[in-house]
């Protein structure tokens, strides 16, 4: 027998849970209303699937109770209906003995659970409160929390895992300590630096963002630091980026591919606030907050070793921004967010097994990954409803075969040898200045790839 301290428990879990009934029978929707009223739910009650699709218009339900047998639209048919849109939102059908079959069969298509009429209170309540628990439903969040459709279409959410990442946010969000997000490839890793940024303090000042892997290191190292230049035409003054970024945020991408001694100081620069030009010597007063973000596990990656050092000796906080494997109650709001809002292809909408097909994908790319398939959905289709074939096709389709990160490493690595010995026709010298490499460090790249630099020299 349930404790009074466990269902005290659930009736707080599930507080403000916005539920809607349908059933034909008024006074059966009387005695629903009654029986619930100590749950403290959000509820809303009506007489025929029809009102209920245009009730679900403007209310975004967390469940739905309806009869199997009712005038017009059926309980399976609403049923139904409501899966094409939101296939996690869970669903529960009350029946007579008759229809205990139907009932079955609807459950196997996906619905909750089903009553047989007559049913004890406590069979609902605990009905009720067993589909919220599996769809993943938790008590609103704060008031502070970004409306839905603010948020970047890779953070949009219902699941434990995005509501703690949320949680989290809100509270570091105004905090000057250095944030490092970690996160696999097509996480939204980006997206969410510049969501902690527009719930800071600084989201009227700059946000500037610098690709650590895109450019040589002393590229980058002036780029981040600023010259003081000669003050000529030719060589005006370079501010750096943590000048330019002052009283804001600046964001290292892929952090863990800058020279340690680059981080070491810009985070340094940050945590005393001054910094100070690579060839001049001036020192500045910099009010900056740096959020660095990377694909690497933070405490288990040799790459990222004396960064945590140096991360634990400045008091940085870690946020792990979870892949879409472990929040796939995310994927049908991150799909239909995506295809009604972002794309505006508001008539759209994904079939049953589409979105079951989604559903069952195995997204390498993650967020990213998904939204690309949603597109080329959107712009493929000829219907107004997405069918499995397309998806099917879109998500087995060559350029959404996203490589491993250390493969797509070398691939580059290898064509880029190629590339800088095809236009020094093998000079290995010129090679070298080019890539801003010793020559040493060169023949050891040329040799890990087995790349002959004299099959490059014209005969």
């Amino acid at each position: 027998m349930e404790s009074p301290n466990i269902r005290l428990k659930a009736m707080d879990r599930y507080k403000g849970a916005k539920v809607l009934v349908v059933d034909d029978n008024q006074d059966l929707l009387k005695l629903i209303k009654l029986r619930l009223k100590p749950m403290e739910f959000e509820l809303v009650c009506t007489d025929s699937g029809e009102a209920a699709l245009s009730i679900l218009e403007h209310f975004s339900a967390d469940l739905i109770i309806t009869d199997l047998k009712m005038p017009g639209m059926s309980g399976v048919e609403l049923f139904e209906r409501i899966h094409h849109q939101n296939p996690v939102t869970p669903v529960i059908i009350l029946t007579a003995h008759g229809t205990i079959p139907e009932a079955v069969e609807a459950t196997q298509a996906g619905v909750a659970a089903y009553l047989s009429k007559p049913f004890e209170s406590t069979n609902l309540v605990e009905t009720i409160y067993s589909a919220l628990h599996s769809s993943g439903f938790l008590k609103q969040a704060p008031s502070t929390t970004p409306s839905f459709f603010k948020l970047p279409p890779s953070m949009v959410y219902k699941s434990a895992a995005m509501s703690a990442l949320m949680s989290l946010a809100r509270t570091y969000a105004s905090s000057d300590n250095l944030l490092l997000i970690e996160g696999e490839p097509g996480t939204g890793k980006d997206q969410f630096a510049q969501l902690l940024h527009q719930l800071s303090d600084r989201k009227d000042q700059p946000m500037l963002q610098i690709s650590c892997g895109a450019l040589p290191r002393t590229v980058l190292r002036d780029e981040v630091f600023g010259l003081v230049g000669k003050g000529s035409e030719d060589n005006p003054e370079k501010p750096g980026l943590l000048k330019q970024a002052h009283n804001g945020t600046l964001v290292f991408s892929d952090y863990e591919e800058a020279n340690d001694d680059l981080m070491q100081q810009s985070l340094t620069a940050a945590s005393e606030k001054y910094v100070t030009h690579i060839d001049g010597g001036r020192r500045h007063r910099n009010n900056v907050r740096i959020i660095a973000t990377t694909n690497l596990k933070v405490q288990h990656n040799p790459r990222t070793k004396r960064i945590w050092t140096l991360a634990q000796t400045l008091n940085a906080t870690i946020l792990s921004i979870p892949s879409l494997s472990e929040r796939p109650e995310d994927i049908p709001l991150i799909a239909n967010h995506y295809l009604n809002t972002v794309l505006e292809k508001k008539t759209l909408q994904f079939s049953t097994k589409a979105m079951q097909a989604l559903l069952q994908a195995d997204w390498v790319g993650n967020t990213r990954h998904l939204m690309n398939v949603v597109q080329q959905c959107a712009r493929l289709t000829t219907t107004n409803v997405i069918s499995e074939a397309l998806v099917r096709s879109r998500i087995n389709s060559p350029q959404f075969k996203i490589p491993p990160l250390s493969k797509a490493q070398r691939d580059f690595e290898r064509d880029y040898l190629s590339n800088i010995l095809k236009v020094t026709n093998g000079n290995v010298t010129k090679a070298s200045e080019i890539a801003q490499r010793n020559r040493t460090e060169l023949h050891r790249l040329l040799k890990k790839h087995r790349i002959e630099a004299q099959s490059f020299r014209a005969n």
